[in-house]
């Protein structure tokens, strides 16, 4: 979390649908009921350089 020290653990999945692929971010309740996010807002990942880490 870039306000706080805290380390959150999301899981990045997608399968075939029909002629597309369907994705989802699982494991992200924690994280929505402690920022407080509500419909509209969205969560922004980025890639530290340094660690390798998302």
């Amino acid at each position: 979390d870039i306000g706080t020290s805290q380390v959150w653990s999301m899981r990045y999945r997608f399968w075939p649908n029909n002629k597309s692929r369907m994705y989802l971010l699982e494991n992200t309740g924690d994280f929505v009921r402690s920022n407080e996010l509500q419909e509209g807002d969205f969560i922004m990942l980025y890639s530290d350089v340094k660690s390798g880490k998302y």
